[in-house]
């Protein structure tokens, strides 16, 4: 956020144009595993829903996801970040995707194509890039498409469960490789089979479509992401392209190098590892860190007690 916020002032002071900086809450995706220090036994009945459809654990909030925005939300505005929070859930809820949907529905072969060199020759077969919402179970994760009807801008799906351990084409909490700690025994299928809209939040797309398709319903011009989602964006910008019916590649990008812990390895939201920024201001002053921050962005870095 504060790399972004950056870029954007000194494109303001450039331009004279005003901009707009978003915060974006992945909130739809699916439960995948229950973080180490949240409580197992609210959160693991509710494995495979959208995160916002899990109750929120601590009781304050309509939902998990909720929850989690609002905390979210506070730790920017206690740094005075001006910016505009817009929710997954609400933007495929609301309608704002529904277009972009429905160009993806009518070019999904295309879409497809781009995504199959890139997984397991087993899944290719199978590989949809919608993912329904069981009207049984309330499930994401497991569910998989048999088939699509233009003309009716529906999907047909089974809710087959996802195996333990099991990563579909969304990433982990805080990368794309399979996280190794916490509680991740899977989610079980109910075996419904069903018929969806693709409108209005009853299906969400896979995280590189997701991706393109945030890009292009929000109109989204710059974007920036750590180097471990290097080939994701790659992939995004192309399926943007599909979408857009080459009238857009995306946004201008930008990487930047991790943040690691004290033995080189790369920060871990979800175990724990590495130093917070509560810890850091702790210790030190606010414009200490956005220092910090600021230097060398294409340099890995370790943020531990050390530094």
């Amino acid at each position: 956020m504060a790399r972004t916020s950056w870029v954007g002032a000194a494109l303001a002071e450039i331009s004279g144009k005003e901009h707009t900086l978003v915060a974006f809450s992945d909130d739809m995706d699916g439960l995948r595993k229950v973080p180490l220090n949240m409580p197992a036994e609210a959160l693991e009945p509710h494995l495979g829903k959208p995160l916002s459809r899990v109750p929120d654990p601590f009781g304050c909030h309509p939902s998990y996801a909720g929850h989690n925005n609002a905390r979210l939300r506070e730790m920017l505005d206690r740094f005075g970040f001006t910016y505009t929070f817009k929710s997954s859930h609400e933007q495929y809820t609301g309608g704002v995707f529904n277009e972009g949907l429905a160009r993806i529905l009518r070019h999904c072969e295309a879409v497809r194509q781009v995504i199959l060199p890139t997984i397991r020759e087993e899944k290719r077969k199978d590989w949809s890039p919608f993912f329904p919402i069981c009207e049984r179970c309330g499930r994401i994760n497991g569910t998989r498409v048999t088939g699509y009807d233009v003309a009716k801008l529906s999907v047909t799906y089974v809710c087959e469960g996802e195996q333990a351990g099991a990563l579909g084409d969304e990433p982990a909490a805080d990368d794309e490789t399979p996280a190794r700690s916490g509680s991740r025994p899977g989610s079980a299928g109910c075996g419904y089979h069903g018929e969806v809209s693709i409108f209005d939040g009853h299906v969400k797309v896979g995280w590189k479509v997701d991706w393109a398709l945030r890009w292009y319903a929000l109109g989204v011009q710059y974007e920036m992401y750590g180097n471990d989602l290097i080939e994701s964006a790659a992939l995004s910008s192309k399926i943007c392209k599909v979408i857009s019916e080459g009238t857009s590649r995306g946004p201008v990008q930008s990487f930047y190098e991790m943040f690691l812990d004290e033995e080189g390895r790369k920060i871990s939201k979800s175990v724990g590892r590495g130093l917070t920024v509560d810890s850091w201001l702790a210790c030190a002053p606010a414009g200490s860190l956005l220092l910090f921050i600021f230097k060398d962005p294409r340099k890995a870095k370790k943020l531990s007690w050390d530094v």
